[in-house]
């Protein structure tokens, strides 16, 4: 009984919606603050948008975002980069 009620909740998971992973400050593979998840709505996909210093990987974020769009943002020695996915929690850390 255990068993189906989990494997349920499993197929209830995967087939309803767009999971995403979210984390407000990630570094490397790791969470540092803020890991959850979300389920995007209509118009969003899961995102990942990392900060970059002088070639070095400060952080990222995790999210479910609206209306996401692949883009870089160049700033003197500053870099931001949005990617979008499509997947179930393909915006891993």
């Amino acid at each position: 009984k255990d068993k189906m009620k989990s494997l349920l909740l499993c197929l209830k998971f995967y087939t309803i919606g767009l999971h995403c992973n979210v984390c407000y400050h990630a570094h490397g593979s790791d969470c540092l603050a803020g890991k959850d998840t979300c389920l995007a709505s209509e118009d969003e996909s899961c995102s990942t948008i990392s900060y970059y210093k002088g070639g070095k990987h400060l952080f990222s974020k995790h999210m479910c975002r609206p209306e996401c769009k692949e883009q870089q943002f160049i700033n003197e020695d500053e870099l931001t980069v949005v990617m979008c996915c499509e997947k179930n929690l393909c915006n891993v850390f």
